[in-house]
């Protein structure tokens, strides 16, 4: 069952200035995440944007804006082939673990884009398990 849908897009633009500020890069994404946006280089601006979008998508699809620790408790990471995912820490892997959460994020030269949805995990009983 659906819980929750988020989407969410930017300006690729205000990113170009952003990603020189290292306060700003130091409070919105982890150290990993960091890394992967300097890593791309010319695609910089547009990743991290990218990435931002994903959490504030998150935060539409449940419902409680950038605050209470949103920014500090998610993390954008990769499977091999390059698949994003979200992962939670602290109060908001607590509340929300169980719940299966699909990220798509994508940009073109002026926006980036990512939606989020969030998906109540099935109970056991009701898998046949």
């Amino acid at each position: 069952m659906i819980a929750g849908i988020g989407i969410d897009n930017l300006e690729i633009a205000r990113f170009e200035r952003l990603i020189e500020n290292t306060v700003f890069l130091d409070r919105v994404f982890s150290c990993a995440e960091r890394d992967y946006i300097k890593s791309r280089r010319k695609q910089a601006a547009a990743t991290a944007a990218g990435l931002f979008c994903a959490k504030e998508a998150f935060s539409k699809a449940i419902g409680c804006g950038l605050s209470h620790g949103l920014l500090e408790q998610t993390e954008i990471i990769w499977d091999r082939a390059g698949k994003p995912f979200i992962r939670l820490t602290g109060e908001l892997e607590k509340r929300y673990g169980d719940f299966l959460i699909h990220l798509a994020i994508t940009h073109s030269n002026i926006m980036a884009s990512a939606v989020v949805v969030m998906e109540e995990a099935m109970p056991k009983n009701e898998k046949g398990e």
